[in-house]
């Protein structure tokens, strides 16, 4: 098992904890405020890249967010290099410095090229005498964090903790601030899906790793055990976060693949429970019952190409091989 994978297997298990003990519900407040917080900020840079704001003001919303959500976020190292930049830059430099690197990248490649370019504006900056090359790991963190409100999902804001923990798994280095970013991106997406954990969950879960934890397999049954009490209940949110779980112990794992499927039935989600029964198939390609199953519910959502094609896979995958002569 490499680096990754064992701390990939650790913080799984701290995520069950974490859920299993409910302590979700100590930052319910907190969580409440950074989510009204995200909402705002999107609004603003969305304002911000299409000229209608200045960067002042998206500094000033983001101190404030800061504020508002009792330093939660956005991460103290964002506030704290937004007040030398603005201080310190010519506004006629910054703005449009700013809308080109705070615009979301499109993919890993495109953001380590906008952070090459960052490393470029500090370099220009640096022979005016405003900035030092000492703020580029800093600047990085700040658009890390302008990606994240643009996408949450999809890129993840920088947490300290976060990365010391990498470093001390060996997974990130202490090399030159873009290839250290680079790295933290990789490896929190990877360990995020890996998990099961989002990426805003995984800084909370590292007190966790110093407890002992349950072995995978517990974790495992005691995730279908509390998947199938939400979906008796008719919790669909409940049982959608266990079912989720469970598969992140075991992927293949049959009862939590068809727990999904009529969880989302039940919460009327009818493609992601498409989705779902097409991941089944994948899995278990001659199964007769997670076929039929993904038939109906192509036919119930008229959907008569997939139908088609999903009759003549089966068919074919089913036809008897002639015997050799």
């Amino acid at each position: 098992m490499s680096s990754e994978e064992a701390l990939a297997d650790r913080l799984r298990r701290a995520l069950y904890v974490y859920k299993a003990e409910e302590r979700e519900l100590d930052h319910a407040d907190e969580d409440e405020l950074v989510e009204e917080a995200l909402q705002e900020l999107e609004d603003t840079m969305d304002q911000f890249l299409e000229g209608e704001i200045n960067f002042a003001t998206v500094k000033y919303r983001l101190d404030d967010a800061f504020v508002r959500t009792g330093y939660a976020f956005p991460p103290r190292e964002v506030i704290d290099v937004l007040r030398t930049i603005v201080l310190s830059v010519d506004v006629d430099d910054l703005i449009p410095a700013m809308r080109k690197l705070g615009r979301m990248p499109e993919d890993l490649s495109d953001a380590k090229g906008a952070l090459l370019d960052a490393e470029e504006f500090i370099q220009q900056e640096g022979m005016k005498g405003t900035m030092d090359r000492s703020l580029l790991e800093p600047l990085t963190g700040l658009l890390l964090c302008l990606w994240h409100l643009q996408a949450p999902s999809v890129w993840p804001v920088r947490h300290p903790a976060l990365l010391d923990l990498f470093r001390r798994c060996s997974l990130v280095g202490n090399r030159d601030p873009v290839d250290n970013t680079v790295d933290y991106l990789l490896v929190v997406l990877s360990i995020s899906e890996a998990s099961g954990a989002l990426s805003s969950i995984l800084p909370r879960l590292i007190p966790l790793l110093e407890e002992e934890l349950p072995p995978a397999e517990q974790c495992l049954s005691e995730c279908l055990e509390r998947a199938r009490t939400a979906m008796w209940a008719e919790e669909w949110d409940v049982a959608i976060e266990w079912w989720d779980l469970a598969l992140s112990f075991a992927p293949h794992e049959r009862e939590a693949m068809e727990g999904l499927i009529s969880s989302y039935l039940g919460k009327g989600l009818h493609m992601m429970a498409v989705a779902e029964a097409e991941a089944l198939v994948e899995a278990f390609p001659r199964d007769q019952k997670a076929h039929r199953q993904l038939l109906a519910l192509y036919k119930g959502r008229r959907m008569v190409e997939d139908y088609n094609q999903e009759v003549l896979r089966y068919r074919a995958l089913m036809r008897p091989t002639p015997n050799a002569k």
